[in-house]
């Protein structure tokens, strides 16, 4: 058995892990991500595709195809791959021996958009996206796929901000509308209940009912009514608080990896003094059991950590010197 990094041919695809646990679309989110397609000129369509391929991007015909066998999760993460590929990507890239992006690093960057755009909704793949990212970017470089992502980070970084920014607004206005619906009943379309419950189907035969009748139905139709406002009332609290509760989960991630940039501060300080107290960086190395090549990119990296706030102090400094001398030059004799 070989892996596919250690065959030649061409593109092959790689089908996505399952994720485990149950999830749930939010909702709104495929027609936002939809808009974003039709914004950009190409209609989106769920359809059956003949393989075990999730979906493609036809940048000719205009079109963006998800295949119709997947579940809901599935299927959006697959329309924000290919939204991601339509905002990133041009028919040029996609076809040519010589493109001028090599396929994995196309699907390196759309899956990490789509990565990104979902779990800034509340929807995680991380199991199935991870694994796909690792496996694209190990076609491109089977050393070191880490590279490939790193190199990627700041497009796929401008791409999917720009895509949170816009299906944010969108979902917001369907929010409103749904909320200004609630605050005029008659627009819903159960108040045409009222209007219509003077008539009843007897056997498959329609009457006129009669006054008494007519009372007891339009109790009924306005009781129906009234449990339909307060689940509505209740869906949107639940909603409200769902929202919130995905606020605080992106804050808590913000400060944890707050929380892991001044570890690794801190690491890698310890690790520059340890070099410093052993005389060499191949002593430190081995002690930590790094290879010298990475302590000795740690040791630079905090020492020019170092340095920066020096300059910046000595740039405070003349400022000072220079203003307390009415702009002379502080460097004149």
């Amino acid at each position: 058995m070989y892996d596919v990094t250690d065959t030649v041919g061409p593109p092959i695809h790689l089908p996505r892990t399952p994720a485990p646990g149950r999830r749930i679309v939010p909702n709104g989110l495929w027609d936002a991500l939809a808009r974003e397609a039709s914004t950009g000129g190409f209609t989106v369509g769920v359809q059956p595709i003949g393989d075990a391929s999730e979906g493609f991007t036809d940048y000719f015909a205009k079109q963006i195809v998800v295949a119709d066998h997947l579940d809901d999760v599935t299927a959006v993460a697959r329309l924000a791959h290919e939204v991601g590929h339509m905002r990133m990507h041009s028919a040029p890239d996609m076809h040519g021996a010589e493109s001028i992006t090599c396929r994995g690093v196309r699907e390196v960057e759309a899956e990490s958009v789509a990565y990104v755009v979902l779990a800034h909704h509340g929807l995680s793949i991380e199991a199935s996206s991870f694994d796909y990212i690792a496996g694209w970017a190990r076609t491109v470089e089977p050393e070191e796929p880490a590279s490939v992502i790193k190199a990627t980070g700041a497009r796929v970084v401008n791409t999917a901000r720009q895509l949170i920014d816009s299906t944010d607004r969108y979902l917001k206005a369907i929010g409103r509308r749904f909320r200004q619906s609630l605050r005029d009943p008659s627009s819903l379309p159960s108040s045409r209940l009222t209007s219509t419950a003077r008539r009843c189907d007897l056997g498959g035969v329609g009457r006129v009912m009669g006054a008494s009748e007519r009372v007891a139905a339009l109790q009924r139709a306005r009781q129906r009514q009234a449990r339909i406002e307060v689940a509505t009332a209740r869906t949107i609290r639940a909603q409200a608080s769902l929202d919130r509760a995905i606020e605080a989960k992106a804050r808590a991630i913000e400060q944890y990896d707050e929380r892991v940039a001044n570890a690794e501060a801190v690491s890698a300080a310890e690790a520059a003094e340890l070099a410093n107290v052993c005389g060499s960086a191949e002593a430190a190395a081995e002690i930590l059991g790094w290879s010298v090549r990475d302590l000795r990119r740690v040791v630079k990296a905090e020492r020019e950590r170092r340095t920066q706030p020096t300059a910046s102090a000595r740039d405070r400094v003349e400022h000072r010197a220079k203003s307390s001398g009415g702009g002379a030059d502080v460097g004149s004799t």
